[in-house]
């Protein structure tokens, strides 16, 4: 069974994903004032570009909290006979 993520970890990947959306939004932004590229040229260069590059491989999920070890919090009662 995997281990869990760290949760500093992960907050730490989803900012810097967030971060570099916002830097190639303002790269393209920036080319597109200085007139070397247009909006358009970009979107359609994507799925060339996407097409290019290699799949990521398939990995088992990752657990944010391991399972526990127990199989339920308590024993099932139905079936336990009484004592005396």
């Amino acid at each position: 069974m995997p281990d869990s993520i760290d949760s500093q970890a992960f907050l730490k990947l989803c900012e810097m994903s967030i971060d570099n959306m916002y830097e190639l939004e303002a790269l393209g932004a920036l080319l597109e004032q200085k007139g070397l590229i247009t909006k358009q040229e970009i979107i359609d260069l994507v799925p060339s570009l996407k097409q290019k590059t290699p799949p990521a491989p398939v990995v088992e999920p990752i657990y944010f909290f391991r399972p526990s070890p127990f199989p339920t919090p308590f024993p099932p009662f139905e079936n336990v006979a009484p004592t005396n």
